[in-house]
């Protein structure tokens, strides 16, 4: 009978113990197929709401709105209270109405509002605002930043992907012929040197095909950077067809106005040569007066008086209001000062609008150019690779009737290889000169899936 108990509970352990590692097993399995799937759209918005700096950026407008907030309710009066408890205990009793320990205490309001101070109150609002508008841009500069690497780094990934499957083709090209040459081999149609040289050739296109896969999950580490993910992601390729390729562009000046007011420096650059001028003016107030209103109410009791409290606090009762002004006469030049450097911000940002209106037109242009030059480069690789696999074609075929020797193959193939990467390099650029102009110009990407 015990026996039998001590089997049964080994069972039910065992059984308990199995369930736990096959739980164990399906999470892991899970936690490994744990893969993000998205197309490069849903990568621009996914960072928009996730990127630490685009995070960065909101907090710092809250702030401002903060600063707005503070600067308008400087306009109304404040109000504040205070109060005193004291207890006074004297050595020896000073007459006979006053007792050696007393007690006493007092309450008082007070206020204050600023009446006038050369419309430094109503133009710091205004600053503040100016402010404000200047952090809410600045999240859609951190946004179109992010955005932009997006698009390069997604780009980069396709790219990547191409050329893993080219170094894989070249591979199973090698290998293919490095069968037919050991038959040849054997035929003694070859030497063993040509034979070794192919080998050495075939580890060659291995190494290569293993720094392509490296350099694909380098540029997916980057993207996944951008969208601050841990977990693996894959992204949708998208159709790109010839016609994608070499789409007509159109002209350099119109794609400049289009984009003109998509870069956030320069409208930010106009922001801040509006904010020194309003900076300026509120230096220019220190000159003025400031007229302040200023109101107390007070009152208290002790315990020393013959009075009820009521009484205490009605008789003691203080009111008082007061008209303040202040006159600037003499600061050691700090006003003077204040406006001077409102007037060297004012160039400074005059300039900042200069520099970054060249380099919006640098960066449209640079684009451009790169379209335009891509576009070329890749109607003249695509002639090149479709020469180059005649080419090899004849080559492969002559090598094994023994007409050409094992030096002439490995350098058609490697010219066939070199031909298809300048097609995939220039087409994928062109295509990312052409999306980030897109970009620019807040028209929507135009992938297609």
């Amino acid at each position: 009978m015990v026996n039998q108990k001590t089997t049964n509970m080994n069972f039910i352990k065992r059984f308990f113990a199995l369930v736990l590692i096959l739980n164990l097993c399906s999470y892991a399995y899970a936690q490994e197929g744990k893969k993000i799937t998205m197309n490069l759209n849903e990568c621009i918005e996914y960072a928009k709401q996730h990127n630490l700096i685009v995070k960065k950026a909101k907090l710092s407008y809250e702030q401002s709105q903060v600063n707005t907030y503070v600067s308008k309710q400087a306009l109304y009066p404040d109000l504040s209270f205070s109060s005193g408890q004291n207890f006074s205990y004297y050595a020896e009793k000073q007459s006979g109405t006053i007792d050696k320990a007393s007690y006493t205490g007092n309450y008082g309001l007070n206020s204050s509002m600023t009446l006038y101070n050369g419309g430094r109150l109503r133009k710091t609002i205004l600053q503040n605002q100016k402010k404000e508008n200047i952090s809410q841009l600045e999240i859609k500069d951190a946004e179109n930043n992010i955005t932009v690497s997006i698009i390069e780094d997604y780009i980069s990934i396709l790219y990547a992907i191409e050329t893993v499957k080219i170094q894989e083709a070249i591979l199973k090209l090698s290998e293919e012929q490095l069968k037919r040459s050991e038959a040849l081999l054997k035929a003694g149609s070859i030497s063993k040197a040509d034979y070794s040289q192919l080998e050495s050739e075939n580890v060659s296109y291995k190494y290569q095909l293993i720094q392509a896969q490296n350099s694909l999950q380098k540029a997916k580490l980057e993207l996944k950077q951008l969208l601050e993910l841990r977990d693996d992601i894959d992204i949708v390729l998208p159709n790109i067809e010839n016609s994608d390729v070499l789409s007509l562009l159109q002209p350099l000046n119109d794609v400049y106005k289009k984009s003109y007011d998509g870069f956030i420096p320069i409208t930010n650059s106009k922001n801040n040569i509006e904010l020194s001028k309003l900076e300026k003016s509120i230096a220019k107030s220190a000159y003025y007066p400031t007229i302040s209103l200023s109101a107390a109410l007070s009152t208290g009791h002790t315990s020393q008086s013959t009075m009820n409290l009521a009484n205490q606090l009605k008789s003691s009762l203080f009111q008082s209001v007061g008209f303040n002004i202040s006159v600037p006469i003499f600061t050691q030049g700090q006003n003077k000062s204040n406006v001077k450097l409102a007037d060297i911000a004012i160039q400074q940002y005059e300039i900042e609008l200069a520099v970054a209106e060249k380099n919006a037109w640098k960066t449209i242009e640079t684009l451009y150019l790169d379209a335009i030059n891509n576009q070329n480069s890749f109607v003249a690789a695509k002639a090149k690779v479709k020469s180059q696999e005649t080419s090899y074609q004849l080559v492969e075929e002559k090598f094994n009737l023994g007409m050409k020797n094992t030096i002439e193959l490995m350098t058609e193939r490697n010219n066939l290889l070199t031909a298809q990467q300048e097609m995939l390099q220039s087409k994928f650029q062109a295509i990312m000169s052409k999306e980030l102009m897109l970009f620019y110009q807040y028209q929507p990407l135009d992938l297609k899936y």
